[in-house]
């Protein structure tokens, strides 16, 4: 991935903080552009595409990150909502 995103942003340092969301958040969107669904698009990045295809062909739809990573989105959105 390292070659793909530095051809698309530049020099990049995954350790820097601020490289390291960017191309975080990058991935994820070029990935919910294939998958669409929340889960099986952070299985995708967790595990690679292959990793979470295997998982799929098995009927595992969502993973201990992908639960996780869920659980902190709505806690968030539910936070944003008290302070509007």
């Amino acid at each position: 991935n390292l070659d793909s995103l530095q051809k698309r942003f530049g020099k990049i340092v995954l350790m820097d903080p601020y490289d390291n969301t960017k191309c975080g958040v990058y991935m994820i969107r070029q990935i919910k552009k294939k998958y669409k669904h929340n889960n099986l698009t952070l299985m995708a990045y967790n595990c690679g595409e292959s990793g979470a295809r295997r998982l799929w062909e098995k009927g595992v739809y969502s993973t201990k990150y992908s639960r996780k990573i869920t659980e902190y989105y709505n806690n968030f959105k539910k936070e944003c909502r008290k302070e509007q």
